[in-house]
C-alpha cells in the first residue's frame, strides 16, 4: 500500500503545466492509485473505490466535527 502511494504521487508532476497540470494529475493520480491497489490487494475495482471513498468520507466527518465548536457564535 505505500508502495503504490508512492508510486501515484509522480502523477503531481502534471501540476507544473499551467492551468490543466492539476486537473490531469488528480485524475491520473486516483487512477494509478486505484489500479494498484487493486493489484497489489488482489482485490475488486468496487472495494477499492468503496474503500478510498470511506476513508475521504471519514475525514471529512472528523474535519466537520472539530470545525463544528469553532464556528459556533456566542
Amino acid at each position: 500500500t505505500f508502495r503504490v502511494a508512492a508510486y501515484s504521487q509522480a502523477a503531481q508532476l502534471w501540476g507544473l503545466i499551467p492551468f490543466v497540470g492539476g486537473f490531469v494529475g488528480g485524475i491520473w493520480f486516483l487512477a494509478v492509485q486505484i489500479i494498484g491497489l487493486r493489484e497489489v490487494h488482489e482485490v475488486s475495482y468496487l472495494k477499492v473505490i468503496l474503500s478510498l471513498l470511506f476513508t475521504f468520507a471519514f475525514f471529512a466527518i472528523l474535519l466537520v466535527a472539530v470545525l463544528m465548536p469553532l464556528a459556533t457564535i456566542d
